[in-house]
């Protein structure tokens, strides 16, 4: 029976390889809209990278579910997460306006906090929401701040759709102050090569950031949700989360 071995070898490695590639086949895919928001999410060399990324990536492979990351600019991807065009959107504010048309999990990916950023030779302080007044705030179109900002009254706001574009019009003067995620701001502001132009001045508000799943999929949105709760509490337990988020 052992001049058998070798042939009764090849054919269990056979069975294994055939299993694993119909569990690949299997793995349904999960089409994510989000914007170039680093550290969260980005592309680098072409491929996502990020925090949250790398938490959605580690959560899909647990769920059986191959992520697709579609990157595009911020109003573009609410709507199509609003018609079903996509199955999910990172990262956001868990709003009610939100809830009408997306399914969120009980845990976050991550903690944003938003700054107010000045030019350092402008002579502009904020200290706290009151110091905005009669200023002109650079903000993302489509963008939710907190309620301290969004429910704030005669504040003057000049729309952008880009967060590059946020950082250069206060360079440039068009306005005084920018509104913006603290780490998104510093990452970008050194890419940009805007360091010494710019300082943070006063943390606005704090709040965690979800993935949300479109309500347009019907039952599978609340599947999606539940499935991700559960991964995200074990990647918690675990200390993977807390790990991921330390590299950046």
């Amino acid at each position: 029976m052992a001049r058998y071995g070798w042939r009764t070898g090849l054919a269990v490695l056979a069975i294994w390889w055939l299993l694993a590639a119909s569990l690949a086949a299997a793995a349904q895919p999960l089409t994510i809209a989000c914007e170039q928001y680093p550290p969260y999410e980005f592309l680098e060399n072409g491929q996502p990278r990020g925090l949250c990324v790398e938490l959605v990536q580690e959560a899909c492979q647990r769920l059986g579910l191959t992520p697709e990351f579609r990157f595009m600019a911020w109003t573009q991807a609410q709507e199509q997460v609003r018609t079903g065009q996509v199955q999910a959107i990172m990262s956001l504010y868990r709003t009610p306006e939100r809830e009408r048309f997306l399914v969120f999990p009980a845990r976050q990916l991550a903690e944003e906090r938003v700054a107010a950023v000045v030019r350092k030779d402008s002579g502009v302080r904020v200290r706290g929401v009151d110091d905005l007044a009669g200023l002109r705030v650079g903000v993302n179109a489509g963008y939710a701040y907190g309620p301290v900002i969004d429910e704030l009254q005669g504040l003057n706001k000049v729309e952008v759709t880009s967060l590059g574009d946020l950082l250069r019009d206060l360079v440039e003067g068009k306005t005084d102050v920018a509104l913006g995620n603290e780490m998104t701001m510093i990452h970008l502001a050194f890419q940009l090569k805007l360091t010494r132009k710019l300082e943070i001045q006063r943390i606005i508000y704090s709040a965690p950031l979800f993935i949300g799943f479109a309500k347009a999929q019907g039952a599978k949105a609340q599947e999606l949700a539940d499935g991700f709760d559960r991964v995200l509490k074990a990647l918690e337990d675990e200390g993977l989360a807390a790990r991921i988020r330390a590299q950046y």
